[in-house]
């Protein structure tokens, strides 16, 4: 006896974004940090990132995506001379903006 199976559409009610259209509504930057190896990292460079964007009042994902090289020369001086961060800090937090801009030029957001 042959069984059959069935592919079963379960319909969301009117109005209601499908399971796709929400996925594609997470911010690219988010989906970056979870792919953070470690809980340690996610949680740094996440703290690093909002540092960034609060030093130069950026208050968006939109905005954060325009920013360029002066932007982040600024915040580096302003990290070095202002703020008088460790070199090693200042490396990662410089290491965390590399690397989520490298993301989004990767996956086109930039």
């Amino acid at each position: 006896m042959e069984s059959s199976k069935e592919l079963q559409v379960v319909i969301d009610s009117p109005g209601a974004l499908s399971p796709i259209a929400r996925l594609a509504d997470i911010p690219e930057e988010e989906i970056w940090l979870a792919k953070q190896k470690s809980a340690r990292t996610r949680r740094a460079y996440k703290l690093d990132v909002q540092h960034f964007m609060r030093t130069l009042h950026i208050t968006s994902y939109e905005e954060l995506r325009k920013v360029d090289h002066r932007a982040v020369i600024a915040w580096e001086r302003t990290m070095r001379e202002i703020d008088e961060a460790e070199p090693s800090t200042i490396r990662r937090r410089l290491a965390a903006l590399s690397s989520l801009f490298k993301h989004l030029v990767r996956h086109h957001h930039v």
